[in-house]
């Protein structure tokens, strides 16, 4: 057998037993592809609320007391905004909002609480195959069928190419011919798509792999030298331990912090804050304006009771290997290029499916095939005898 039929059977191989799954992901990624846009443009209105002239905001602790109440629960976190109209967004765990007004203290349902869930709902499917809490087995599964998915992009370019580099052979794994019904229409829309889409999809599922394996987000840090951090982010916190505060201390308004946090970042629009444990520094996430992800967040500490700034965690300022994961994570979904990312990205995982769609009916159409001329044998050998 030669080296390039190894290979196919290998890349059919791979196909067969990851193709489902990859199917789901490539169909939830296009889902996905433009979540920050859609969830942003369903809460715009909270930015521009009516606001009586002349009424004072109420203090944040006092908004989220009232969230709380409503909602019979302890807050969070909570993220505020720069214009004077907009509502506070009290959070309740990961994704739970509930939007208050600044000044009469009215609890404001979430108007991209429908949509939140929705992306929620297809995220559990395209990193766990699940919405359940036991996220374990496909977990296991989908980083697998990731790194087959890096596989068959590989293996791919090798069996597209043609193996003479003239223009006869070149055209049909380049460009769509019109008239193609069923084999040939299956093997263009295999070649085509897939000599467009291999590099975006490379991408994709070779960025995902550092999702699915943080071992391989560990070795980075190995290979750079550096000491990995604590956690998954890609702009971690140290740890701080406070000095213990007097007895009868008080931790400062939020407000307060809300201003140092602008002093210190000029350009920061969405900050949020994540309420502080027990001798734990306050800590605020400053969305930056103008910047794509994953220079777009900068972290920050703060001392809750002495108001002191303790640590400013800059994108551009983290080690090497932190900021090729956070490149890695932010090319996954595109957002690391911007909108026009999203759109390759989207598009990219649009010729998934349709590499799925076409891998799947070929090897049906090979082993209908192959089960013909096994039943045709006998008696093609019987007429000879």
């Amino acid at each position: 057998m030669s080296f390039r039929k190894i290979v196919f059977w290998l890349h059919l191989a791979a196909g067969v037993i990851a193709g489902l799954v990859i199917l789901v992901m490539s169909v939830t990624g296009v889902l996905l592809a433009f979540q920050p846009q859609i969830l942003d443009a369903k809460r715009e209105p909270m930015r521009h609320l009516e606001v009586p002239e002349g009424a004072e905001r109420l203090p944040l602790e006092a908004i989220v007391q009232r969230a709380e109440a409503a909602r019979k629960a302890k807050a969070t976190g909570v993220s505020v905004y720069p214009e004077r109209e907009s509502a506070v967004a009290v959070r309740f765990g990961r994704s739970e909002i509930r939007y208050v007004h600044p000044t009469s203290g009215e609890v404001l349902e979430d108007p991209g609480e429908g949509a939140a869930r929705f992306f929620q709902m297809v995220m559990g499917y395209h990193r766990w195959l699940t919405t359940s809490e036991n996220r374990d087995p496909g977990k296991a599964i989908t980083g697998a069928s990731n790194a087959l998915f890096v596989f068959l992009g590989v293996t791919g370019i090798y069996l597209w190419l043609p193996r003479r580099w003239v223009w006869k052979a070149i055209r049909p794994v380049l460009l769509f011919r019109r008239g193609l019904r069923g084999k040939a229409l299956d093997f263009s829309l295999h070649h085509v798509v897939g000599i467009w889409s291999v590099l975006v999809l490379l991408v994709l599922a070779g960025s995902a792999l550092v999702i699915s394996y943080p071992a391989l987000g560990t070795a980075l840090y190995t290979l750079t030298g550096e000491k990995a951090p604590e956690g998954r982010g890609y702009a971690p916190l140290p740890k701080i331990v406070l000095p213990e505060p007097p007895q009868d201390a008080r931790p400062l308004a939020l407000e307060a912090f809300v201003a140092k946090t602008r002093e210190t970042m000029p350009t920061s629009d969405e900050l949020t804050f994540t309420f502080a444990k027990p001798k734990e520094p306050l800590q605020v996430s400053a969305r930056l304006q103008g910047l794509d992800k994953p220079a777009a967040y900068a972290n920050l500490a703060f001392d809750p009771h002495a108001g002191e700034l303790l640590h400013v965690a800059r994108f551009e300022e983290q080690a090497t290997a932190t900021r090729i994961r956070g490149w890695l994570r932010f090319l996954h979904t595109g957002e690391a290029l911007g909108l026009v990312g999203q759109i390759v990205a989207a598009i990219g995982s649009l010729g998934g499916v349709v590499l799925v769609y076409s891998g799947i009916a070929l090897t049906v159409r090979r082993f209908v095939a192959y089960r013909r001329r096994k039943e045709h044998l006998p008696k093609a050998q019987a007429k000879a005898a």
